[in-house]
């Protein structure tokens, strides 16, 4: 009889049609019939995560799913294409399509960019102190000690210390051969002689001349440890084409990767051919708060020179205040810290980045490295542990974690009987050991009553042939 208006309602489109039925009689009825139907002419929205540049250590890009948008209805998402560009450095693009139920389509896509990795060159004064072995400075090799040394010298004196309390590394080949004679050093860290009366040198005392006598034991080998070390990091900063003298400081520990060949033809060694590539070491956090202001600023390696030579040279007194009014470390702390940036990139390293927590080959590839995945698979590192599958049966969880002071440990057992659990620092030492009764499928809260100085732990809780492994995560404190 009559057709009604077109209803709309976002996508959705609706029509009734009313019927009327007459017989000869003149009696009638009515009934009505709608319709629906959907009109989408409008395609998806699809959002990808923006392009990112990652360490160049990463072999494998790990891409970021987008999100999708529909009026509608809810798309589906598909990977298009996944494509590699380049060797050094390498673009992974990935596109994703997005698909309405009209078949309406948007596409994006995600970049992600493994940069060339460029070493930093190190060398310890140990090195500096030989008479045999090649090195690399980044570019070129170098067949002795020696060679390498004259070759950072230059042109330009290397000053050690400030004016009145330092002393000169002249170049050529005597300043050369000097360094290479008096290292490496030994001793208590501590500040420079005065030097005052050395004025035709502006105050510094050439390593060449009848002052630096003082500096040498018996052995003619620098007597102190600080002076040593900062000759070294004075001269692997002098590296060319070296990015280390502007990299960041941060607390935790500083992971390097092991590097084959010298120059622009140097690769990444992976953990698979040599299960050592891959190192960390512990920052010194009393420096790296003093130089960071506890974390408020930013400092580079180029900071921490510049804090040894002024400790070395009395611009800075260790134990009374200086930048922000923060105490100054101790010459011990200091020494300490150039020590792990000489050797943490020594004879050529990548740097991977900072973590929390020992980081190696067995455990790199975790998502979080000082967490091991709670899989059948995964496997406690620590060689004083067997190394054993951790069991679905017996669970044990940590909690809170990461903690402060203290943590507990949720246990659920498939058998009844005496769990032994034991605790064990990231060295391997063991800390502490206890036993708690257990009913089979029943929780059971057991409280860590051991020390808490070692920071992160490693539990192991063991009954009949199950046994269970995880991590106990103590963040650095301020």
């Amino acid at each position: 009889d009559s057709l009604g208006l077109v209803v709309v309602d976002g996508c959705n489109r609706t029509q009734t049609r009313y019927y009327k039925a007459t017989d000869g009689c003149g009696n009638s009825s009515t009934c009505t019939q709608v319709f629906t139907w959907i009109v989408d002419v409008t395609p998806p929205v699809i959002t990808c995560a923006a392009n990112i540049t990652v360490a160049c250590t990463v072999t494998t890009p790990v891409f970021t799913a987008p999100i999708a948008t529909d009026g509608c209805s809810v798309p589906v998402v598909t990977i298009v294409s996944t494509n590699a560009v380049g060797v050094c450095p390498t673009v992974y693009t990935r596109t994703w399509l997005a698909t309405d139920a009209c078949g309406n389509t948007a596409t994006c896509s995600q970049s992600i960019t493994i940069p060339c990795c460029a070493p930093n060159c190190t060398y310890t004064q140990g090195y500096y102190g030989s008479t045999n072995g090649n090195s690399c400075n980044g570019t070129n090799s170098f067949s002795s000690a020696y060679n390498l040394i004259l070759s950072l010298l230059g042109t330009d004196s290397l000053k050690v210390g400030r004016a009145g309390y330092g002393i000169v590394i002249q170049p050529g080949a005597a300043g050369a051969a000097k360094v290479n004679a008096v290292m490496p050093g030994g001793g208590t860290p501590k500040a420079l002689n005065s030097t005052a009366s050395q004025v035709g040198t502006g105050g510094y005392c050439l390593i060449t001349g009848s002052c630096f006598s003082s500096y040498l034991t018996a052995q003619g080998r620098i007597n102190n440890v600080l002076l040593s070390q900062t000759i070294a990091l004075s001269l692997n900063l002098r590296m060319p084409s070296s990015s280390l003298g502007n990299l960041q400081l941060k607390n935790g520990w500083i992971i390097t990767q092991k590097m084959s060949g010298c120059g622009p033809t140097a690769t990444i060694v992976s953990c698979a051919s040599d299960s050592g590539a891959i190192q960390s070491f512990q920052m010194n956090q009393a420096v790296v708060n003093y130089l960071t202001n506890f974390g408020n600023n930013t400092a580079t390696v180029n900071d921490l020179l510049n804090l040894a030579n002024d400790v070395l040279g009395k611009v800075l007194t260790p134990g009374l205040p200086g930048a922000n009014g923060n105490n100054v470390p101790s010459f011990g702390n200091v020494n300490n810290q150039v020590d792990i940036i000489n050797r943490a990139f020594d004879k050529c390293r990548a740097f991977k980045g900072y973590a929390n927590c020992l980081v190696n080959c067995r455990n790199s590839a975790w998502v979080d490295p000082c967490v091991p995945p709670v899989t059948p698979t995964a496997r406690v590192y620590n060689s004083i542990i067997a190394e054993s599958i951790v069991t679905e049966e017996l669970t044990a969880v940590a909690y809170p974690n990461p903690f402060s002071d203290r943590f507990n440990l949720k246990i659920v057992s498939p058998v009844s009987g005496s769990v032994l659990i034991e605790f064990y620092s990231i060295a391997g030492v063991k800390v502490f050991a206890t036993k708690q009764m257990v009913v089979a499928n029943i929780e059971q809260v057991v409280n860590y009553k051991g020390p808490v100085s070692y920071g992160t732990l490693l539990y192991q809780v063991r009954i009949g042939k199950y046994n269970a492994k995880g991590f106990a995560v103590k963040p650095f404190s301020k």
